[in-house]
């Protein structure tokens, strides 16, 4: 949810994703655990370039970057790391690319997929090796 969203509780709002709903309740979990690199990834899949284009706006993947994965990326040392950098790609092209060369992938993740979707954005500079 991007901030300033007033059709929200605040306290979903500040989390950017719901995580799991429930009957009557959402939760900031998934039914697999509580790591945020798994509410936020979960989210995220599956990459393709619609739910990069269309779906997981510029604006929206900048302020949850921001305010929720910029500082847990860097620690994540499963395949949720690729998930996550996949995402940045939206954004942030030439700062993942050099990160999905390296980082773990998921199973449903392909590497050559990743680094493609990173460097066909039109805001792609490749960085570094």
């Amino acid at each position: 949810m991007l901030d300033g969203n007033q059709n929200r509780p605040a306290e979903l709002v500040k989390n950017k994703v719901a995580g799991i709903y429930f009957e009557q309740k959402i939760d900031y979990t998934t039914y697999f655990g509580r790591y945020l690199e798994f509410i936020h990834g979960i989210q995220q899949l599956p990459m393709t370039p619609m739910l990069a284009e269309y779906i997981r706006t510029p604006e929206f993947v900048t302020q949850e970057w921001d305010q929720k994965l910029e500082n847990v990326a860097p620690t994540v040392n499963s395949p949720w790391a690729g998930v996550l950098y996949s995402n940045l790609a939206i954004i942030n092209p030439g700062d993942a690319y050099p990160k999905l060369r390296n980082v773990q992938m998921d199973d449903g993740q392909t590497r050559s997929y990743s680094l493609y979707l990173a460097a066909t954005k039109p805001n792609f500079v490749r960085r570094g090796t």
